[in-house]
């Protein structure tokens, strides 16, 4: 799957988005109030979906948050290994063919997104000056 987010300048709303994303194959999936701050679309729209889109405003803390994160991720080879066997295990458990078990399968996630999150921004990520590996 491909996991992607884009930077755009508002979501006050997401009119602006949805004829190009829907261009290109990409439906919106409603995620309730989640919508306001992270909005998700994926393609193909029947499950299992293998492109998925978030939202995200650049400049924001969120946006910041998630640059730190994957930066850490691939200057920390052994981290990123740990990452993906906690997903694959979760997956596992977790068949995605619902919005609960989505819900699950993200919470899961949770405890180990932030413990990494606290080491990226004690550690000064996302770091401009260090390029993309």
């Amino acid at each position: 799957m491909i996991d992607i987010q884009a930077s755009v300048p508002t979501l006050e709303s997401l009119a602006p988005y949805l004829q190009p994303l829907s261009g290109i194959g990409y439906v919106q999936v409603p995620l309730g109030h989640f919508d306001v701050v992270y909005p998700f679309f994926q393609k193909p729209s029947a499950r299992p979906s293998t492109h998925h889109l978030h939202l995200c405003v650049a400049g924001s803390e969120q946006e910041c948050r998630h640059i730190a994160f994957r930066y850490y991720l691939r200057h920390n080879p052994v981290v990123a290994a740990e990452y993906v066997n906690l997903k694959r295990k979760l997956a596992a458990a977790n068949h995605g063919t619902t919005l609960e078990s989505r819900e699950r399968y993200s919470l899961s996630k949770t405890q180990f997104v932030s413990s990494v999150l606290v080491r990226a921004l004690s550690e000064g990520y996302p770091l401009p000056h260090v390029p993309d590996a």
